[in-house]
């Protein structure tokens, strides 16, 4: 092979592998910044639904809107409001209470599709017992005592002020046996709730517990002093009402079952 070629072959050589290390290098840099615009999406697309929650969240505040279930029997056609609250909470619920109102309680970022289709879902439910309850109600009134507006009224102001002397008591005693404590009790006239604690350490409880059996108060007491450990109801959470009141499903199923029954 003469001088020449070998030169000529040499330059080639080298040529092909600069090509091929420029092509390599290319091949490289190329799949880094096709990474890194995937990464740069998907930041883009992250941050757009972090807006959309955040959006959600500014328009859905703490309040309260009206939906309705349409629905129609014998009696003909019925549109019956639905109370939807959102508030700061992790999971959604249908309530319908002794009055036969319904409620949904939902987290603040639900959107209003997913109220739309929580509802839809639930709405044979909610008409059903509904009707239930308006059923119960009608019972009621028929064995309510006749009192007048002014007795009603002397009969609450006794039972408000023997509940803000005796819930104390019970308080004082289950915070002993759990090891807990409270800063304040106020004594309310919900509608949905017998008890309520919050993070700040204040206790509510219904004064229409005065009407139920001892036991059944207590129950209360325990479930609301839970909630300083747990603020949620998780298994830890029953776990720890059932270490001080092992019965305490008993008195809990008393509530559902005759809870309506605790008025004047």
């Amino acid at each position: 092979m003469t001088s020449a070629k070998f030169e000529f072959l040499k330059k080639s050589s080298l040529n092909l592998f600069f090509l091929y290390a420029i092509l390599h290098a290319g091949k490289i840099l190329y799949q880094k910044i096709t990474k890194s615009n995937m990464l740069i999406f998907c930041c883009i697309r992250l941050n757009e639904e972090i807006q959309r929650v955040i959006g959600n969240m500014k328009k859905n505040t703490d309040g309260t809107v009206t939906k309705y279930i349409n629905y129609s029997d014998r009696a003909g056609h019925h549109s019956l409001p639905v109370s939807v609250i959102r508030s700061k909470r992790r999971t959604g619920s249908v309530i319908v209470n002794a009055d036969g109102s319904a409620e949904l309680r939902i987290p603040l970022w639900t959107s209003d599709s997913t109220v739309n289709d929580m509802l839809e879902g639930r709405a044979e439910w909610i008409v059903e017992k509904h009707k239930e309850m308006l059923i119960k109600e009608e019972a009621l009134k028929s064995q309510m005592p006749s009192l007048t507006d002014t007795q009603r009224a002397l009969l609450e102001k006794r039972y408000k002020k023997a509940a803000s002397e005796y819930f104390p008591l019970r308080v004082m005693h289950y915070e002993k046996i759990m090891g807990v404590h409270h800063k304040k009790i106020a004594i309310r006239d919900q509608k949905t709730r017998w008890g309520s604690c919050s993070t700040s350490g204040t206790l509510s409880f219904n004064w229409r517990l005065m009407m139920a059996p001892p036991k059944v108060l207590d129950y209360v007491v325990v479930h609301e002093l839970a909630h300083f450990t747990h603020m949620d109801h998780s298994k830890a959470f029953w776990s720890t009402v059932e270490s001080v009141m092992p019965d305490y499903d008993t008195y809990r199923k008393w509530l559902n079952e005759h809870g309506q029954e605790l008025r004047l």
